[in-house]
């Protein structure tokens, strides 16, 4: 009995003091990526994307521990099967990745049999998610892609026949069966659809289907069927000019100088080199009607390939934009392009770092197997629900994608951009409401909130405002009153009537000495233009860690007064932006050394005290601009004010060395003088900084220098103690040991100090 009790004791104390480590389960996640074969490199992106996540968590979750089981399945829908295999055989709690459509569908059934959940890092394929409840995706599906463009057509360019040319291979037939059902409720019709073969497209093969469509083709005459929609094409919706107006407007169709189709529209769906092809070849016939392209299209390869791109109205659909991001997002880039030694981020590792998200919160908060990850997943089943991660708000639709914006961008000037108008999904209850009562004609709300009907459905149109600042002087960087004063030039490029009156300063000074007055103004029929000359004061608080070698970063935060990211959306204007160096820098202490800008979408912490305020999903996010002029200090007035007297008190202090031992009043006195004087020094520099609850690179050198001032008076002290109980030669040897020692540790910590000022 005693002994079983004794047993019990230790039992109970084990598990009492025993650590978390020691009582945290492991949970096993697989991740399926493609380490070989044509996707290798994006596979290996996505592989650093999970490495920054678990960076990020650094291998714990609350109280379990994650176990990363990274395997290569080729994007190969055989090898995935085989992979997927193995983690259900060795008992994995979740698997991400497989981001292949292909084979995301070949494992879903194996994921679901086994009670596995299942998150694809970027399949777009509806049959793999519709397999059943324990299959998902951090990207949208094909359906929601396809109903977005017809209801940009509808809402939009008020399309009514639309074109569809297109192949049936891969998610072609998916995309089309999706636009022609989504269409048929918001008024677009698709006229025709003229299919191909990927890889197949003759060089004349559009002239010779539209022959035979329009039979007989290449006739320019009225009678021909109906012409371009020349006031929805060039420049006239979500993208600049290129080439000039060549039509009036719905009202004129038939005069058109282009060739003349019966088609509002024309919907492009194929791989990208095909796509490619066809849209050089509209641009040849000089067709004048808007072109859709999908989000295969929006590759650099297109871009390239697209020559004839600039001469027609192109938009694409898009997952995924590096213009229009969140803050998180801006931040992952950063590291991954440090990390990985490159200057993009491919958008599949933003995704996969989000599925790994998806997992990991749900071990954070306690789920430990299969069963406990599913129910966290299927939890996030709506916009109050989701999860913010990099790609904006995760949460799953009804068939496990993620209720993604699908973006529509331009090709202006060899790359790809966020279109001038954007279509996104309304969640107000309020414009809901009025819609689904049928008080639409005179609401002042869908006026005041640029809101457009496709059908019965109710959509922000967005407006995107491409926005530039140009640095022209720096009045003064106040660090002391952490702001500074600065002139420069800002504009906006824009369609259509948007508000950018109200477009503000964040983190602006209101005073008396701010200007600002309209420079130039361009209000065309296709783009608005208007540039402003600003002169104000901003605050920042000034990092001061690495004084007096800091680098200074004056931001410029900009953002609509009222407009949240639905209505208006501030993109770079990288054309735009000059790196020209700014040499006027008051006071004369800074040098330029670049800038940074970006825009990103923030949610601020507050409901606004909004009754219609109903959880995450009705949070405003804002839109918000960026502007960061980088300066550095200049060292040298530092060597001169700082350091030189901070070595003369050292080398003043080595005196001591020099007075003879048995004059203790006096070297103590010279030691303990150079002390406080080095101690009023500090106290007189520190007065010109701002008060910061942190330690400054100067304060380091100042403390480093105390603790060798009371090594230097612990010996002086110590010397007189011995100096009749040691023999004089021995304290004499002790001194000069001493001394080197000093000399040479004071220069090894400042040396040390000075590196990791530039390094660290």
């Amino acid at each position: 009995m005693s002994a079983r009790f004794i047993h019990t004791l230790l039992l109970m104390f084990a598990v009492l003091f025993a650590t978390p480590a020691a009582l945290a389960a492991t949970v096993k996640v697989g991740v399926a990526l493609p380490l070989s074969g044509d996707s290798a490199e994006d596979g290996k992106a996505q592989q650093l994307a999970i490495e920054l996540y678990k960076n990020d968590i650094s291998g714990r979750l609350g109280e379990h521990d994650i176990e990363w089981v990274i395997r290569d399945d080729g994007n190969d829908p055989a090898t995935a099967e085989a992979v997927a295999s193995e983690f259900v055989g060795m008992g994995v709690a979740a698997v991400i990745g497989h981001p292949s459509g292909a084979a995301a569908e070949k494992v879903a059934k194996t994921y679901q049999d086994a009670g596995v959940p299942f998150v694809s890092s970027y399949s777009q394929n509806p049959a793999a998610t519709k397999t059943g409840d324990h299959v998902y995706s951090v990207n949208y599906d094909l359906q929601v892609q396809g109903e977005r463009i017809a209801a940009y057509m509808a809402g939009v360019l008020k399309a009514d026949t639309i074109l569809v040319i297109g192949s049936e291979e891969g998610d072609g037939k998916e995309l089309i069966r999706a636009i022609t059902k989504k269409g048929g409720q918001v008024g677009v019709e698709v006229g025709e659809v003229l299919k191909f073969k990927n890889g197949k497209v003759s060089d004349t093969f559009l002239k010779d289907a539209l022959k035979e469509l329009l039979g007989g083709g290449g006739d320019k005459s009225p009678g021909a069927g109906r012409g371009g929609r020349g006031g929805q094409g060039k420049g006239g919706q979500g993208r600049p000019p290129a080439g000039g107006d060549k039509g009036k407007g719905k009202g004129d169709k038939g005069k058109s100088e282009g060739l003349e189709i019966p088609f509002d529209a024309i919907l492009i769906i194929g791989d990208a080199a095909s796509g490619a092809k066809i849209v050089n070849q509209i641009a040849r016939m000089n067709i004048d009607v808007p072109i859709f392209g999908t989000d295969s299209f929006a590759t650099d390869e297109f871009v390239q390939a697209a020559k004839a791109s600039k001469t027609v109205d192109l938009l694409i659909t898009s997952n995924f934009s590096d213009r229009i991001i969140t803050a998180a997002a801006y931040k992952f880039i950063q590291r991954f392009k440090v990390a990985a030694g490159t200057d993009e981020a491919p958008v599949q590792a933003l995704f996969t770092y989000d599925a790994a998200m998806l997992v990991g919160e749900a071990v954070r908060a306690g789920a430990s197997d299969a069963a406990a990850i599913q129910a966290s997943l299927a939890g996030r089943s709506s916009a109050d629900t989701s999860l913010s991660g990099l790609t904006g708000l995760l949460h799953f639709g009804k068939n496990g994608a993620t209720n993604r914006q699908p973006l529509f961008l331009m090709i202006y000037k060899g790359a790809l951009k966020p279109a001038y108008t954007q279509l996104r999904e309304v969640t107000d209850k309020r414009i809901l409401r009025e819609v689904k009562s049928g008080a639409t004609e005179d609401s002042p709300r869908l006026k005041d909130h640029r809101v457009v009907l496709a059908g019965d459905t109710p959509y922000y149109k967005t407006a995107v405002v491409y926005t530039g600042i140009d640095f022209y002087r720096v009045n003064q960087v106040d660090v002391a009153g952490q702001k500074f004063d600065l002139e420069f030039f800002s504009w906006y490029h824009f369609q259509g009537d948007v508000d950018t009156e109200n477009i503000s300063f964040l983190n602006a000074v209101n005073e008396e000495t701010s200007t600002n007055e309209v420079l130039r103004q361009d209000v065309g029929a296709n783009l608005n233009y208007v540039c402003y000359k600003v002169k104000g004061t901003y605050l920042t608080p000034y990092n001061l860690r690495n004084f007096p070698f800091d680098f200074q970063a004056l931001p410029l935060k900009m953002a609509h007064k009222t407009r949240d990211s639905n209505e208006i959306i501030l993109v770079v204007d990288q054309d735009g932006l000059s790196d020209a160096p700014i040499r006027d820098i008051y006071p004369e202490e800074w040098l330029h050394r670049g800038r940074a800008d970006f825009s990103a979408s923030f949610i601020p912490d507050t409901t606004f005290g909004d009754p219609m305020y109903m959880g995450l999903g009705n949070r405003s996010a804002f839109s918000v601009y960026e502007s960061n002029l980088i300066v550095r200090r200049i060292i040298f007035p530092y060597l001169i004010t700082l350091f030189l007297p901070l070595g003369i008190m050292i080398v003043i202090s080595l005196f001591v060395f020099l007075i003879n031992r048995d004059q203790f009043d006096a070297r103590l006195t010279l030691t303990m003088t150079a002390l406080l004087s080095i101690l009023v020094f500090h106290l007189a520099q520190g007065e010109s900084l701002p008060s910061v609850g942190y330690l400054m690179k100067a304060d380091q050198y100042f403390i480093a220098t105390y603790i060798l001032m009371f090594s230097l008076i612990f010996e002086v002290i110590a010397v007189n103690a011995l100096h009749d109980k040691v023999a004089e030669n021995k304290l004499l040897w002790l001194e000069r040991i001493f001394a080197v020692v000093f000399v040479v540790v004071s220069f090894a910590v400042y040396i040390a100090l000075t590196v990791t000022a530039f390094t660290g």
